[in-house]
Formats: C-alpha cells, structure tokens, sequence
C-alpha cells in the first residue's frame, strides 16, 4: 500500500531493522549479520552454508508475491535453531484468497526502473484454490553500466481434503542478471562520479524453491503441520559459482488446552552447496599459471524442540522450553594447479582435504509475563541460544600454499537478558526494550599474513557483549 518497490525498502523502513551492506541486520550483529539473523522464507532459511558471503539473497524475493513479514528482534532459537542471536525475519507469501482476483500492475521509478506484474487466484471447485504470480523487470542504476534485469514466476494450491485435512503446493522460480561497477577514485569521482570507471561484474541468480504442506486436525484441540521443501540457490560471476540447496522437512504439532498452549517438533535439514573459483596469472610471457578450487560442503541436522505457555492467572502467564541439535559435516576441498607455457600444459598439481565432524547445541528460554492493564504488559526473557559453525569455517589454511587442516572450532553460545513493556496509551501503541546479550566463543576468521593468500584460521573469542535499547510508537493521526 505504501508504493514500497522491493524487499529491502520494506525492511528499511521497518523499526530496529538495519543494514549491514546489503545484509539485513537486527541489535548490532554488524559483519557477523549473515550468521546471528536468520531470514526465512515460509519457514525455510535463505542464509547460506557458506558463511563467506556476507549478504543473504533476500533481493531474490518479489513484493508482489509476499503476504506479510514477520519481524522477531533477539532470540528465537527454541523454535527456529541456530543463528538467532540476533532475531529473526519470516517472509510469508501469499497461500490463498476469500474471493477470486485477477490484477495486472505497473510501476515506473527512478533510474528507468519499470516492472510488470500479474497475479490470478481462486476457488476452482468448492476445495480446490489455485493461483499464479508473473513478474519481469529491469533497472538502470545511477552511474553508467549498472544494470538489473529478471522475472519470477509462482504457483500455489490448496485443497482441502476434508473439514480436518488440507495439503498445499507452492513452487516458484526467481532469475536475475545483474551488472555492476568498480569502485571509483577520488580523481574520476570529480571528473564523473557516475561513470562505470572499469569493467563491469556480471552476476546471475537464481533460485528455485518447492513448498509441500500436509494440516490434520485432531478434534478442535490438537493440530500437526508436516512441511517438506526443497529450495536451490545459485550464484554465478566470472570465474566464480556458488550453489547452496536444502532438502528438508519440518514436523510441528501443537496442542490447545485451556490455560495455554503446548509446541512440540522436529526439524531435519540436509543442507549442500559448494563454491568454485577459478583464476589465472601470468607469470611471464611465456608461462601462466590458472588454479581450480572447489569447495564441497554438506551439513546434515536433526532437532528436536518442545515450547509451552501457561496461564497461571489473567495476570500472569510463564512461556518456557528448550531444543536439541546435532549437526554433522562433511568438508571435501580441492585444489587444482596448472602451468601452462605457450598454451601447453607442463605441470598439474591437485591438493585434496576431507574432513568431517559433528556438534550438539542446545538451547532454552523462559519468559515470565505480567499484565498489568487491559491493554498493557510487562516481560522478562532469558534465552540460552547457539550458532554452530559453517562447514568452510571448521578448515584452516596454515600457509600460502596450505595445508589445510581441521580446527577445534566451537559452537558459539549467547545468553540474552530482555525486560520489555508494551501498551496503549490515548489509544496509541507504545513498546520499549532493554537488551543483554553476552556470547561465549563467538567465531571470527584471522588472517596469517597480509591477506587472505597467505592463510588464515578461525579462532573462538572468548567473550562478547552487545547491549541496547528500543523504543517504538505508531500514532495513527487521521483514523
């Protein structure tokens, strides 16, 4: 309703929502974001298994295909696992519709962006919805070369098998072609600060997701959600590729009774992906040298988890409850060397190293609450959550020219004191937050010399503290 052109303008826009670069950030977690917020789509995580990148695809989302965004700022690890320590954010799109629609719409903005969109949906039969989404767009950027170009295309079921079962289908497919340019210098900046100054950096991505989900209700107290996926993220430049697939299913029931609610669940996750980067150097003008890596990587989790919340009283309620992972790696990288003089190959060398590990976490919360008024409550939480390592993270390269090795890399841990009050006041919605979190072991990477070539290792720091306040009001001025 509020014009707002993509994902990242919404979340701009959102209270205590921020932007490290192009990652979405919540209370601080800075360059460590793509690891401590996890940002879901219907459930299903878009960070990615590399941790390297420091940007989750969010861009690889419509608006036009979202129904809502849900925004959980600290914790959230008892239901959602690790990489919370930071909050959460669950994009949900839309599942269905109360009457038929068709719409068709445009928008024009700054830099020759245009889109175009259509969207049909409706009851085909007195339990059958079906609807499909149609996009396509470009965009110039601000200086010269920049380029946006892509199309996303949806599909979604729904049918109902009776007044206690339903299952539903979602696929959709996301595609966009990106160039972008170098940095400029203060020099070229005076002379045109919109050239493209270089040459440009093309980029494909892609991704394509398929949502399964099966609702059975037992009587009018107990439901059970069971919501297989399967979604496959690729990223692509000059001489370098990046795959990230998950294949997964989640099992949630829940239980209502009448002094609050039980949850109880289990999630399994193969998460696969691998990074190839290929570059050549010339050594001199007879000879060059061009190096292959491939970084295999697999990271399988099976987790358990149980939430309750109780009524004691209609003043005082008390949520509490804990999960279990276990998380099992598999790390294959492999390194291939060739040196070529005039075109012909003299020497290839290949590097392999295997390892695997595994690492259990868990996690618990309990949140007493008071309400004190009709309209307003007073909160305490304390949340005892993790993030366990990626895969790439748990190998260290000693040298420039290796050897790469296994570390003793540690899950990280955090425990999060909040105190929180929320209420009306004239009508109007005020909240405010106070925030403790200290981590133990929290994962950064060093480097050995004076870059990235010459090796690295990743270290656990002992101790870290983040801290902080939110306040928030809405006024609505003309309702």
């Amino acid at each position: 309703n509020r014009g707002y052109r993509d994902l990242r303008e919404i979340l701009e826009k959102a209270p205590g929502v921020s932007f490290h670069g192009d990652t979405v950030d919540l209370r601080g977690q800075g360059q460590k974001a793509n690891t401590s917020v996890k940002v879901l789509l219907n459930g299903v995580a878009l960070n990615m298994i590399d941790t390297t990148p420091t940007t989750i695809p969010i861009d690889l989302i419509p608006i036009e295909d979202i129904e809502r965004v849900e925004i959980i700022p600290g914790g959230g690890s008892v239901l959602y696992g690790s990489g919370t320590s930071g909050g959460v954010i669950n994009i949900i799109t839309k599942k269905g519709a109360r009457y038929p629609y068709a719409n068709i719409s445009t928008k024009i903005a700054s830099y020759n962006y245009n889109d175009l969109n259509l969207g049909l949906g409706g009851n085909v039969s007195e339990n059958l919805f079906l609807k499909t989404a149609v996009k396509g767009f470009k965009q110039r950027g601000y200086r010269k070369g920049e380029k946006n170009t892509g199309y996303y295309g949806s599909l979604g079921m729904h049918y109902k098998i009776s007044d206690d079962q339903s299952i539903s289908f979602d696929p959709s497919y996301y595609q966009a072609r990106t160039y972008s340019v170098p940095s400029l210098g203060l020099a070229e900046l005076r002379a045109d600060r919109r050239q493209q100054g270089g040459e440009r950096t093309f980029t494909k991505s892609t991704r394509a997701n398929f949502d399964f989900g099966y609702t059975v209700k037992f009587g009018d107290k107990i439901e059970a959600n069971l919501h297989p996926y399967y979604q496959d993220i690729r990223i692509i430049q000059s001489g370098f590729v990046m795959k990230d697939r998950k294949e997964g299913a989640n099992l949630k029931g829940k239980l209502d009774y009448d002094s609050g609610e039980f949850i109880a669940g289990y999630d399994y996750l193969k998460n696969k992906g691998f990074r190839r980067i290929n570059f050549d150097v010339a050594m001199n003008p007879m000879m060059s040298r061009s190096q292959l890596t491939i970084f295999d990587m697999q990271k399988l989790t099976h987790s358990v988890y149980a939430l309750e919340k109780h009524n004691f009283t209609e003043a005082f309620s008390l949520s509490a409850g804990g999960r279990f992972e276990r998380a099992e790696y598999k790390v294959n990288r492999r390194v291939l060397t060739t040196i070529k003089r005039m075109g012909n190959i003299i020497s290839q060398t290949q590097n392999s190293t295997r390892v695997s590990d595994d690492k259990n976490n868990y996690a618990f919360e309990i949140t007493p609450n008071f309400n004190y008024s009709k309209d307003g409550n007073l909160y305490f939480k304390f949340e005892r959550g993790y993030i366990s390592p990626g895969p790439n993270q748990l190998i260290d390269k000693l040298g420039r020219n290796g050897p790469y090795v296994l570390n003793n890399l540690k899950s990280e841990t955090f425990k999060t004191y909040e105190i929180g009050l929320k209420d009306l006041i004239y009508g109007q919605y005020v909240s405010a937050t106070i925030f403790w979190t200290d981590t133990k072991n929290e994962i950064v990477n060093e480097t050995l010399g004076s870059s990235i070539t010459d090796g690295w290792h990743f270290i656990n720091i002992d101790e870290t503290r983040r801290k902080g306040v939110e306040l928030y009001a809405e006024q609505s001025l003309l309702s």
